[in-house]
């Protein structure tokens, strides 16, 4: 979304062909700005899930 399809000079550099490239890197793509809270309680909940239940990184003691 956003600037993905803002400028398009070819078939490599269409909203589709940027989106794809931004998801072969990992990061998290939506397709319409009605999905990103969806897409945000995913990303959170598997993060939740790979944290160590003794891993506290923001921990003052």
């Amino acid at each position: 979304m956003g600037h993905a399809g803002a400028i398009v000079g070819g078939d490599d550099d269409t909203a589709e062909a940027k989106k794809k490239i931004m998801r072969e890197c990992g990061i998290i793509v939506v397709d319409s700005p009605a999905d990103i809270g969806k897409a945000m309680a995913k990303a959170l909940a598997e993060d939740s899930r790979k944290a160590s239940p003794h891993h506290h990184a923001n921990r003052v003691d």
